[in-house]
């Protein structure tokens, strides 16, 4: 019995070390820009620590229900890779991949649409909304990341998915506000050029 426990620890941390090391690897951080992939990176690197040293530990305890409480408590307990470290290293990588976009690409559009005269105010405030939802959405996660074992990961990550979905909608609302915005420089110059 004791070393199926045993062997059941190995199981529980080798599938955990796999995912992360892929989250490692690039499969999910590859969006990350480098300062949040810096940031995911340590908190994926804090899990693998704290994994091998709980495998370790727990593969040298004398009783199954030391075991199983090594399991319980520390492997799965503090290191909630599925439903917690997962989620939070992408949510991070597309707040920041959000903020990114609002800080380079459409803050370059702002100023070309002002540029060509137009009134930009809707536009900004709908930016700024966006890139303050995915700093909060990011802050959210990244404390996650940093802590996947907290007893109020759930309730966190909830938190940390509706300010990601705040910011995508108000990501959305700016783009069709940047269209119409468009249109209305095509149509000035098609009426400037028609007889």
């Amino acid at each position: 019995k004791l070393e199926k426990s045993r062997e059941l620890v190995k199981e529980l941390t080798e599938g955990r070390l796999e995912v992360l090391k892929k989250l490692q690897s690039n499969e999910y951080t590859k969006n990350c820009r480098a300062t949040a992939k810096e940031v995911a990176t340590t908190a994926i690197n804090a899990v693998i620590a704290r994994l091998e040293k709980d495998q370790a530990e727990a593969i040298n305890l004398q009783t199954v229900d030391s075991v199983r409480a090594k399991i319980k408590d520390d492997i799965i307990g503090k290191n909630h890779v599925y439903i917690a470290v997962l989620p939070a290293v992408r949510g991070m990588c597309i707040s920041d991949k959000i903020i990114g976009l609002v800080e380079g690409k459409l803050a370059t559009i702002v100023t070309r649409l002002k540029a060509d005269g137009l009134d930009t105010t809707k536009l900004e405030s709908l930016l700024a909304d966006t890139k303050v939802k995915a700093q909060s959405a990011y802050a959210a996660y990244k404390k996650i990341a940093n802590n996947p074992g907290t007893t109020t990961y759930k309730t966190d990550l909830a938190a940390a998915k509706a300010a990601l979905k705040e910011a995508k909608s108000s990501l959305s609302a700016s783009r069709d506000e940047i269209d119409l915005l468009k249109e209305t420089v095509s149509d000035d110059s098609s009426s400037s050029t028609s007889p």
